[in-house]
């Protein structure tokens, strides 16, 4: 998986480690290390800053791991 961050320049450093550690655990498919990156990443960073994105990962995030154990 692949991601370019187009707002990377207006994020900070902790948001963006957070979004390439859940990548990598993503290309490894290691769902659960995905979600632990997700809990703390919404707990280190502002909401305002995450808000319009950190919802819809933990969605996918979710619908994946059920989709790969059904």
């Amino acid at each position: 998986m692949k991601l370019k961050l187009s707002q990377e320049s207006s994020l900070s450093p902790v948001a963006i480690n957070g979004l390439k550690e859940i990548i990598s655990a993503l290309n490894q498919n290691d769902y659960n290390r995905a979600l632990t990156a997700h809990s703390h990443l919404v707990a280190s960073t502002t909401f305002g800053e995450t808000a319009d994105f950190l919802p819809a990962i933990k969605v996918l995030l979710h619908l994946s791991h059920q989709y790969l154990h059904f």
